[in-house]
């Protein structure tokens, strides 16, 4: 047996850690979770799809969306610790969600089960069998 004895270890692909500004201390992010919260709060801000099938925040709501937005980036700076909020603009927050939405898309691909590949035996082979019809003359 190998020295895992048969154990599958599973890696921290999904943490990542980020750092505001050149001094900022980082804090550990799980970006699936964290960017499933934001799908849900973008969600809730988006009006109904216009006719080229685009759903948009309205400019009214816009101050309330950047407030979501810094809310849910300074929760997560402190997510299981016990120190001050990081404190970040909507600049700053959007950026961050911004670089999350990169990480997950760049996680995607480890999540989706791969499709078996086909093998070049004769068994799973792609021939076609075809019979021929004689043509017969006619009287």
């Amino acid at each position: 047996m190998s020295k895992d004895n048969g154990v599958i270890r599973i890696g921290r692909k999904g943490l990542k850690k980020f750092a505001f500004g050149e001094d900022g201390k980082p804090f550990e992010v799980d970006i699936v979770s964290a960017f499933q919260e934001w799908i849900s709060i973008d969600d809730a801000f988006r009006e109904e799809e216009d006719t080229e099938g685009i759903r948009s925040i309205s400019l009214e709501r816009m101050p309330a969306y950047h407030q979501e937005a810094v809310a849910l980036v300074e929760r997560l700076s402190t997510a299981g610790e016990t120190r001050e909020p990081v404190v970040v603009t909507p600049a700053e927050a959007l950026d961050f969600l911004a670089r999350l939405r990169e990480q997950y898309d760049e996680l995607a691909v480890f999540f989706r089960p791969k499709l078996r590949e086909k093998r070049d035996s004769p068994d799973t082979s792609e021939a076609e069998l075809r019979f021929s019809v004689e043509e017969t003359e006619s009287n």
